[in-house]
């Protein structure tokens, strides 16, 4: 989810840069100390709700681990153990 804006303590403050962002340089135009938005950021994480129905297949994850040629993968295949084979199929 991404946000733009968001208002609290009676101001509409600019969102549009994240606090990744700021790690690498960009301004923030909120302060990520003030207790209000402290208050407001643990309301929204307690009060959402997120679900994911996402299954990847032992290729995403040997893809994700970043293991390639054929040499690799087969010894890859090979460790995964078949609870984990089974969680994936």
């Amino acid at each position: 989810m991404t946000v733009s804006h968001i208002f609290y303590s009676r101001k509409l403050v600019d969102a549009h840069v994240n606090y990744q962002e700021a790690a690498q340089g960009k301004i923030l135009s909120y302060d990520v100390n003030d207790p209000d938005l402290n208050e407001l950021i643990l309301c929204t994480a307690l009060g959402s709700k997120a679900t994911f129905s996402y299954t990847p297949t032992i290729d995403d994850i040997l893809d994700y681990k970043g293991i390639k040629g054929d040499k690799n993968r087969k010894h890859a295949e090979d460790t995964i153990s078949e609870e984990e084979k089974k969680k994936i199929s």
